[in-house]
């Protein structure tokens, strides 16, 4: 029977795979990213003779932005970029209504023309596309008065685990007004492209399948950590990039 990792032996090796991932990127993936954007901007290489002819092709832009329209033609020539095939006659309803919202989603809700366009690019110019799907938690603070209302429909009222009650006014007759704060935290499919100096995968990796690490790791601000719900005190002792 194989032995049981501690929280710490796990928290080792993950930070070790992490690292790895780092070193792979900054070391090997970095380099061949920027000499693929060199070949598509039709820079210098860097090996030009003095005297001689300083003209650099842009066969591989060319090629790609003859490329693009094609690829995005067969994504975006109708309504649905996803569709759902039902199993059985029961199944087409709703399998139409999945593909409906779903495209909807993708198309409407997050862009996904440009989020094509950016994935299909990324692919052609630096070997690999990264897109990442995820759900958001967004809180929404709503404020409500309350007139003439009785201790019974208070209390159903404050019931509610996300009220707040901020304001309240005790009348003659026996009645309450009240102010309060209710927070519904709503959730929301995200689709991003992730920029591929962002995107890290352990080196021996040959797809998502057999990954043993796969992580977006985007640069944020201490600001962008606080409001993520870090404590400065737990701010004090990162080592921050300039």
């Amino acid at each position: 029977m194989a032995k049981k990792m501690t929280d710490d032996e796990v928290k080792q090796a993950v930070l070790a795979y992490v690292q790895d991932s780092i070193t792979f990127d900054q070391s090997e993936l970095s380099s061949q990213r920027a000499k693929s954007m060199q070949y598509y901007l039709g820079e210098p290489l860097g090996n030009e003779v003095e005297g001689k002819s300083q003209v650099v092709t842009r066969d591989v832009q060319e090629t790609i932005d003859w490329i693009m329209p094609s690829l995005m033609k067969v994504f975006t020539s109708g309504d649905t970029v996803v569709q759902f095939t039902p199993q059985s006659a029961e199944d087409v309803p709703l399998s139409e209504q999945e593909t409906e919202y779903i495209n909807y989603l993708f198309l409407q809700r997050n862009n996904g023309v440009q989020i094509l366009h950016d994935w299909f690019q990324d692919a052609l110019i630096n070997k690999n596309g990264i897109v990442k799907v995820y759900l958001e938690e967004e809180p929404k603070v709503h404020y409500d008065y309350y007139t003439g209302l009785t201790q019974e429909q208070l209390a159903e009222m404050l019931s509610d685990p996300t009220a707040e009650l901020l304001q309240r006014t005790d009348k003659e007759d026996g009645t309450i007004d009240i102010k309060i704060r209710t927070t519904e935290t709503r959730r929301r499919i995200k689709v991003c492209n992730v920029p591929p100096e962002e995107f890290l995968i352990n080196r021996d990796a040959r797809s998502l399948h057999d990954a043993v690490i796969v992580a977006h790791r985007p640069k944020v601000t201490k600001s962008d950590l606080v409001e993520m719900g870090m404590s400065l005190k737990e701010l004090e002792d990162v080592q921050w990039e300039t």
